[in-house]
């Protein structure tokens, strides 16, 4: 007995799904570890936060533009933004962007929140020290990096959930 056309033209463009995910992540795979072996990871003794920072550089030769992405993890919040727009620049035919992870790892809540945050039923009453966050990015982090590599021509700022919301205060309050 034979199969159905339509069962068969399914099964088959599944297998062709399948294969196109497998080398799809092979892809995603490689990329990412040949940015994770050329990236630099740095420290900055702050006067500001009192305390030392760390911060990665993935694709550290680009000049053009560079994506300074804030919080967390260097693999989640560090690696993946390098991944994903070194791929689209990849694909739009452009050199790949210099990405900047600036870590926050156990003290997100205090970088991204204002120096009072009102406790609710679900937050605590954290105080937070957002304004020296922005003095520590501004008179110190900021001027090294740029004072080594240069002011790239287009610059950008992304954050996750907290400081994502971080970065759309930033903006509201110094757009430069």
């Amino acid at each position: 007995m034979r199969s159905s056309g339509r069962g068969s033209r399914l099964r088959k463009a599944l297998g062709w799904m399948l294969v196109a995910a497998i080398f799809l992540g092979i892809g995603l795979g490689l990329s990412a570890g040949s940015l994770w072996l050329g990236s630099e990871e740095k420290h900055i003794q702050s006067a500001v936060l009192d305390e030392k920072r760390s911060y990665r550089i993935f694709n550290p030769e680009a000049k053009h533009t560079t994506i300074y992405a804030f919080d967390g993890q260097s693999l989640r919040h560090g690696l993946a933004p390098a991944v994903i727009f070194s791929i689209a620049a990849r694909l739009r035919g452009d050199d790949a962007p210099r990405v900047i992870a600036i870590y926050s790892t156990n003290r997100r809540n205090e970088d991204f929140r204002p120096v009072k945050v009102a406790p609710t039923s679900w937050r605590p009453n954290i105080l937070g020290r957002s304004s020296d966050f922005d003095r520590f990015l501004n008179g110190e982090l900021f001027p090294i990096l740029e004072g080594t590599s240069g002011v790239a021509s287009k610059r950008y700022a992304l954050g996750h959930s907290l400081a994502g919301l971080y970065i759309l205060d930033l903006s509201t309050r110094q757009p430069e």
